[in-house]
C-alpha cells in the first residue's frame, strides 16, 4: 500500500511533469496493485505475476503516450513534459507503438521459457491488433485510444484465463 500511497501523493504536481515518471506513474501504479493484490492473497510474490505486472506495465505505458497525444495542445501550454509534447506528436505515436510491442514481446517471452503458460501468449492477440489496426488504418489519435482501452479489457481477460483455465466452464 505505501508504494502507491506515494505515487498518488507525488502524482501531480511532480511526477506527471516530467516524461518518464509521468507516462509510468499510473502503469506502475496498476502494475504494483496488481503484484500487492496477489502477495496479500497468497503471502508471496511469483514469477508470474511479476510477469503479468511487468507486461501491464510496459502495456499501459504505450497507452499514455496515446492518452497524452490527446492532450497535446493543452500540455504544451502548460507546460508539461510529456513524450508527445518533448518529440513532437508525429514521433510520439511510434513510441506508442514501441511499447505495445515490447509488452507482447515481453509476454511472449515469459511464455516461452515458462514462467506463464504457452497459451498466455495468445492474449498479445489484442493489443499487437489494435497497434497494426492503428497503423495500417492510420486512425486518428481519438479512436485509437478507445480501441487501446477495449483491447486491454479483452488481453486482460484471455491473460488471466489462460493463467486460470480452471475457471472455463
Amino acid at each position: 500500500t505505501a508504494p502507491l500511497v506515494v505515487l498518488g501523493l507525488l502524482h501531480a504536481p511532480h511526477l506527471d511533469a516530467a516524461p518518464a515518471a509521468g507516462t509510468l506513474d499510473y502503469p506502475l501504479g496498476i502494475a504494483l496493485a496488481t503484484a500487492g493484490g496477489y502477495a496479500s492473497q497468497t503471502g508471496s510474490v511469483s514469477a508470474s505475476i511479476v510477469a503479468i505486472a511487468t507486461v501491464f506495465l510496459v502495456l499501459l505505458a504505450g497507452i499514455n503516450v496515446l492518452l497524452d497525444l490527446l492532450d497535446y495542445d493543452h500540455d504544451r501550454r502548460v507546460p508539461k513534459r510529456t513524450i508527445p509534447v518533448i518529440v513532437g506528436p508525429d514521433a510520439a505515436r511510434p513510441v506508442a507503438w514501441v511499447f505495445v510491442v515490447a509488452a507482447v514481446a515481453l509476454l511472449a517471452c515469459s511464455s516461452v521459457v515458462g514462467v506463464l503458460p504457452p497459451r498466455a501468449a495468445l492474449a498479445g492477440i489484442f493489443p499487437l491488433g489494435a497497434a497494426v489496426a492503428c497503423v495500417v488504418g492510420g486512425l486518428a489519435t481519438d479512436r485509437a485510444v478507445p480501441l487501446f482501452i477495449g483491447s486491454t479489457y479483452l488481453f486482460a481477460a484471455t491473460l488471466f484465463l489462460a493463467v486460470r483455465p480452471e475457471l472455463l466452464p
